[in-house]
């Protein structure tokens, strides 16, 4: 059994690289388990223990589907956490999208369903996860940088396609395995509603 997810590989573009860097260093003093920016990704659905034939079908029916889709524009802007600056346990950044990327993780929970797959419930909320908290943070530490990059805008990329990833965790955090990559429709690009 592999522990798979479908998701959105984000190249991490110099400026980008450069504002992480100080990212981390104004948040030096937390116990932060950053996120290796070549693992940057978005998840559209995790799967989790996946047999060989479930992968197998899973891919056949991505084949046939993702071709059709325009190529979604994202905007990474903003930082944000979950739950709450209080109980921090996700620094993130916050996406911009036009309907293309509801639209397709919609169209893949659709396939998951037909698969027997568990849905979360709660509202999809995409977003790049740059580190996990292990302690609760320094309030007013971590409120200046959520401010200082409240109306920041990281980078805009059109996406070229959505892999299925295998993970595998040991004690760095997990890596991930690219098993499949389809490429959108070429021709047409999804712009961010403005």
């Amino acid at each position: 059994m592999k522990r798979t997810f479908i998701g959105i590989k984000i190249k991490v573009k110099e400026n980008f690289r450069n504002q992480l860097v100080d990212i981390r260093q104004r948040l030096v003093r937390e116990k932060i388990n950053w996120v290796n920016p070549e693992r940057f990704h978005i998840t559209l659905h995790f799967i989790g223990k996946s047999s060989d034939q479930l992968i197998e079908s899973i891919d056949h029916e991505l084949c046939s589907l993702i071709p059709d889709f325009p190529r979604p524009e994202i905007r990474i802007a903003r930082l944000g956490v979950f739950p709450n600056v209080r109980k921090a346990k996700v620094l993130w950044a916050d996406l911009e999208y036009g309907e293309q990327l509801i639209e397709l993780q919609q169209a893949i929970v659709k396939i998951m369903k037909q698969h027997g797959q568990e849905i979360e419930r709660r509202e999809y909320k995409p977003h790049l996860t740059l580190g996990r908290l292990k302690y609760p943070p320094h309030r007013d530490r971590l409120n200046k940088v959520l401010e200082h990059y409240g109306d920041t805008v990281f980078d805009e990329q059109i996406i070229d396609g959505v892999t299925f990833f295998e993970s595998q965790l040991d004690r760095t955090g997990p890596s991930y395995f690219p098993l499949h990559t389809y490429l959108f429709n070429e021709a047409i690009v999804g712009r961010i509603s403005r």
